[in-house]
C-alpha cells in the first residue's frame, strides 16, 4: 500500500493545483487524480506532441495508466478517432494505448469515495530518411 500511495503522491504532485473538475493545460505528458470524490465526479487532461524532429516524421504511441486506491473509475483515452475505455476497480494498474500525439485522458468516479490517478505518457518511432 505504501508503494501505491507513493505513486499516487508522485503522479499528483505534478498537477496538485488542478481541481478534480478542471481540465489541465495541454502538454506532452499529463496526470489527473480524484481524491475521495463522489460518484460521477469527472477530471481530464490533454496531451499534444512531440511533433516532427527536424526533417523526420515521428509516430507517437500514447499510453494511459490508471490505478485505483479506493472505489472505481471509468477511464477513457481518446486519440483522434481511437477511443480506449477501461473500468478499473482494483489496486492493479490498468493500461490502454493508441497511436496519436494529441490525446485526452478522462476519469469519472464510478463509486462514492473514489481515489484514483491516471497518467498519459508517450513513446515514439522516428522515421529516418
Amino acid at each position: 500500500m505504501r508503494i501505491r500511495l507513493a505513486l499516487l503522491t508522485l503522479a499528483t504532485a505534478a498537477v496538485s493545483a488542478v481541481p478534480a473538475s478542471a481540465t489541465a493545460a495541454t502538454t506532452q505528458v499529463c496526470a489527473v487524480h480524484l481524491v475521495n470524490v463522489a460518484a460521477g465526479t469527472p477530471t481530464s487532461c490533454s496531451t499534444k506532441g512531440p511533433g516532427p524532429l527536424g526533417n523526420r516524421d515521428v509516430a507517437v504511441r500514447r499510453t494511459m495508466t490508471v490505478e485505483v486506491l479506493a472505489g472505481a473509475v471509468d477511464a477513457t483515452l481518446t486519440c483522434g478517432t481511437e477511443v480506449r475505455s477501461l473500468h478499473v476497480s482494483g489496486p492493479v494498474p490498468q493500461f490502454a494505448s493508441a497511436w496519436d500525439s494529441a490525446c485526452t485522458v478522462a476519469l469519472v468516479a464510478a463509486e462514492p469515495n473514489t481515489t484514483a490517478v491516471a497518467t498519459s505518457t508517450f513513446s515514439f518511432v522516428i522515421t529516418l530518411e
